[in-house]
């Protein structure tokens, strides 16, 4: 729903997906903050810190590629005002990259339009897209 843009299905779905599943949350919760971001909606902090108060659990539990994990949580530095912290988060995310991970541009999209983009977004598109080219 995100790529395609269809917001409020995006949100049901996100919002149900941590309702049902309430022991991993990492992923919804930043994918919630920043479609709010988008929309400029004020509850995006607040997605975004649950979602990393789960970072310890996230990563020990490992649903997700080291890479996935890495780049979600750079999202979450990044729009949190952690800029610095994300685009080394990043850079770690590139280096634990496997050849089956998939780099994923909606997101910064959706934050690189948003009304209040985060500020660094353009550096970790830079950084996104000069890996994808290699």
């Amino acid at each position: 729903y995100l790529k395609q843009r269809r917001f409020e299905p995006a949100r049901h779905a996100l919002q149900e997906r941590i309702r049902l599943k309430p022991d991993n949350t990492f992923a919804p919760l930043i994918s919630l903050g920043v479609l709010t971001r988008h929309l400029g909606e004020a509850e995006s902090d607040e997605h975004f810190h649950s979602a990393l108060a789960q970072w310890d659990k996230a990563w020990r539990d490992r649903l997700q590629t080291p890479f996935g994990l890495l780049s979600y949580k750079a999202i979450a530095l990044l729009c949190l005002g952690r800029k610095e912290e994300a685009l080394a988060t990043l850079r770690e995310a590139l280096a634990e990259r496997s050849p089956g991970d998939v780099i994923e541009f909606s997101h910064c999209e959706l934050l690189h339009t948003a009304p209040c983009p985060p500020e660094g977004i353009e550096e970790m598109i830079a950084l996104l897209k000069a890996t994808a080219g290699n």
